[in-house]
């Protein structure tokens, strides 16, 4: 079986004001998924809503597949994708992540089974900032459920391919190099 590919996808625009045309995009817009076009009569809200819709399905995949796991995160994933559609949670590929508190990534990265490091990314210029390794940027999905119930929608990630797997991180989440929520078995 085929699979989509993998998220987060976000929404970009061919201009802030007035977009006549969102391109909904993964790994930092290097793929994209699909181009809309606004048609004539179709509000400038109904097309940024259509968007938000697409760019939000590999959360609400995501968010599906914990039906028959896990109902209490499969309620909180399904309330921020939601979020996200309604465009009330757009954490996802926004500006409103600024001030991400690295404590909280760092336990819902946790709670999804997944080890947090420190990671210095590009452009850093040896600042440090939350991250996890993974095998691929696919296993960033299971951050999901967990992500979301944690901020109320998914944080956008940068993802660094390392030949031998993926680094996501949030630069927005910065830390010491040995910060002790790192080194924490809590």
């Amino acid at each position: 079986m085929t699979t989509h590919t993998a998220g987060p996808w976000e929404r970009e625009s061919d201009g802030e004001v007035g977009a006549r045309t969102h391109y909904i995009v993964a790994d930092q817009g290097l793929v994209r998924i699909c181009s809309l076009e606004r048609c004539v009569g179709v509000s400038a809200a109904r097309f940024n809503a259509n968007a938000r819709l697409i760019a939000a399905s590999p959360a609400m995949h995501a968010a599906l597949r914990l039906y028959f796991t896990d109902r209490e995160q499969f309620e909180r994933a399904a309330r921020a994708a939601l979020a996200t559609v309604e465009g009330d949670g757009e954490l996802c590929g926004s500006a409103k992540t600024r001030g991400l508190d690295a404590q909280s990534l760092i336990q819902a990265i946790r709670s999804a089974g997944h080890r947090p490091r420190a990671y210095s990314g590009r452009g850093m210029f040896g600042a440090h900032c939350v991250s996890v390794h993974l095998d691929s940027a696919q296993r960033l999905m299971e951050l999901g459920p967990a992500l979301a119930a944690r901020f109320g929608a998914i944080p956008n990630a940068t993802l660094d391919q390392l030949g031998r797997g993926v680094v996501a991180y949030w630069p927005l989440a910065s830390i010491d190099e040995g910060h002790r929520l790192l080194t924490d078995d809590r």
